[in-house]
C-alpha cells in the first residue's frame, strides 16, 4: 500500500475546522484534522513530497520524516499540518488491520471518554441577554453576568454533562487596564460571583473548571486562585502566559486550585520542562496541534511518570474529537476531554458512525469499528463548507 495524495477542506463552525484526507493506491483512505484557524492546510504542500509513495502503516517513521525535515523552522501551523496527516495515517492503519486506533496503541483503559462542555461566557453566548462594555474607545457587546453563567450551567447539566468550564477573562465594565495583567477589586469580586453562581446552580456533583486565557500577572493570578478556593474547582486554566515555566510553577505552588496549561505547547519536547519542573498540575495538549495521536500519547506517558493527569484541549470537528478520544482511551492518566461545540446542533451530523451521535450524556463511547470509527457525511459537510472550500472526494 502506498500514499498517492493528501487533500484538505474547511468546514465552517464555531471555528474553521480543517479536515485532512490521505489517499492510498489500495482505495483505503484516512481522515485527520489540522488545528482550527491555522494556515496548516496550506502547509500540506510542503509535507506532500515527504510522504508520497510511502507505506502509510509506518506511521511513526513518517511522523519523524515530516518533523525532522522542518525541525529548524517548525512553527505551530506546520506541526498542526503534521498532526492532521499523522491522525489520518492511524485511521488508515486501523482500517487496514481491522481494529480501532486505540488497539494499535496498546489498547484502552476505558470504554468511554468523559468530556466537559466548554460554556464560554454563559447563556449570553446565545444572545438571550446583552450588555454593553466600554474599554477606552472600544465598545464590546456581550454578557458577562452571574445570571448568564448560572443559566448556562443549569442547561448543560440537564444535558448530562458532569464537567463544565467557563471563561473568567472576558471584558467587563470593571476592567481597569487591558494590558498589565492586573485585576482590580471590583473585577475580582465579579469573577468570584461568576464562579459562585455556577457552583450554586449545579451543586457539588458537577466538576467546574475556569479558563483565564493567559491574562494575568503572577501576583493577581495567585490572588484570584485563593479567592476561588471555596468553590472546589476542578482546575484553574492558563492564569498567566505559558512561556515562562518558572513563573507558572510559582503560581501552581501557591494556588489552592490545580493549575492547568499546555494548549499552546507542541511536541513532547515542548512539554518536557513543564513536566520535569512540575510547573502545572494538569496538562492540556491538543492532538490537532501537538503532533497527533502518538505524540500526544508520548506526552501523556512522560507526564504519568510525575503523576500529572491530562485534560486535552479540543476545539475540533467530530473528526479531530474522535481522534482525541482514541488517544485519551490509551492514557492511564486521562482526566477529561474538552468539547467546545455543544451549541452547534449540526456538529454530530458531519460524520457517520455506528453508534449514532458521538457525544451523549457527557461521554464519547469508544467505537469497535476500524480506524477512527467514523466517516464524513458528504451532504452534511457540503452544507457547512467554508466559502471557496471544496468537498473532499
Amino acid at each position: 500500500m502506498k500514499i498517492v495524495d493528501i487533500q484538505s477542506t474547511i468546514v465552517e463552525g464555531n471555528f474553521d475546522w480543517i479536515v485532512v484526507k490521505v489517499y492510498t493506491d489500495q482505495g483505503v483512505h484516512g481522515l485527520g484534522e489540522i488545528y482550527a484557524g491555522t494556515s496548516g492546510g496550506r502547509m500540506l504542500d510542503l509535507l506532500r513530497p515527504f510522504i508520497m509513495g510511502e507505506d502509510p502503516l509506518d506511521v511513526d517513521r513518517l511522523y519523524w520524516k515530516m518533523y525532522s525535515a522542518f525541525q529548524r523552522e517548525l512553527g505551530a501551523s506546520l506541526l498542526a499540518a503534521i498532526s492532521g496527516v499523522e491522525t489520518a495515517l492511524w485511521d488508515i492503519a486501523g482500517k487496514e488491520m481491522g481494529v480501532p486506533v486505540y488497539r494499535l496503541l496498546g489498547g484502552k483503559y476505558r470504554d468511554s471518554v468523559r468530556v466537559y462542555a466548554d460554556c464560554a461566557a454563559g447563556e449570553g453566548d446565545e444572545g438571550k441577554k446583552e450588555e454593553e462594555v466600554r474599554l477606552g474607545p472600544v465598545v464590546l457587546k456581550g454578557v458577562h453576568t452571574p445570571e448568564a453563567y448560572a443559566a448556562k450551567a443549569v442547561k448543560v447539566k440537564a444535558q448530562g454533562f458532569d464537567a463544565i468550564k467557563f471563561d473568567l477573562d472576558l471584558p467587563d465594565r470593571y476592567k481597569q487596564d487591558r494590558y498589565n495583567g492586573s485585576i482590580g477589586n471590583e473585577e475580582m469580586n465579579l469573577k468570584v460571583k461568576l464562579v459562585e453562581s455556577v457552583r450554586e446552580a449545579v451543586g457539588g456533583n458537577v466538576d467546574v473548571a475556569v479558563d483565564c486565557h493567559w491574562q494575568y500577572n503572577v501576583k493577581d493570578a495567585i490572588r484570584l486562585a485563593k479567592k476561588l478556593e471555596p468553590y472546589d474547582l476542578l482546575w484553574f486554566e492558563d492564569p498567566i502566559h505559558s512561556e515562562n515555566v518558572d513563573a507558572m510553577a510559582k503560581v501552581s505552588r501557591a494556588s489552592p486550585i490545580p493549575v492547568c496549561t499546555g494548549e499552546h505547547r507542541v511536541s513532547r519536547h515542548g512539554f518536557r520542562d513543564l513536566i520535569e519542573k512540575q510547573a502545572a498540575d494538569i496538562l492540556s495538549p491538543d492532538v490537532q496541534k501537538a503532533g497527533g495521536i502518538l505524540e500526544t500519547k508520548k506526552i501523556a506517558d512522560h507526564a504519568d511518570q510525575y503523576y500529572i493527569p491530562l485534560a486535552p484541549h479540543n476545539i475540533a470537528s467530530p473528526v479531530g474529537t474522535m481522534a482525541a478520544a482514541q488517544a485519551c482511551a490509551t492514557f492511564p492518566n486521562f482526566l477529561v476531554l474538552e468539547y467546545h461545540s455543544n451549541d452547534i446542533p449540526w456538529w454530530n451530523s458531519l460524520v457517520k458512525s455506528s453508534g449514532g451521535p458521538l457525544v451523549k450524556g457527557g461521554r464519547i463511547t469508544l467505537p469497535s469499528t476500524p480506524g477512527l470509527g467514523i466517516e464524513l457525511d458528504p451532504e452534511a459537510v457540503e452544507k457547512h463548507l467554508k466559502k471557496g472550500a471544496k468537498l473532499l472526494a
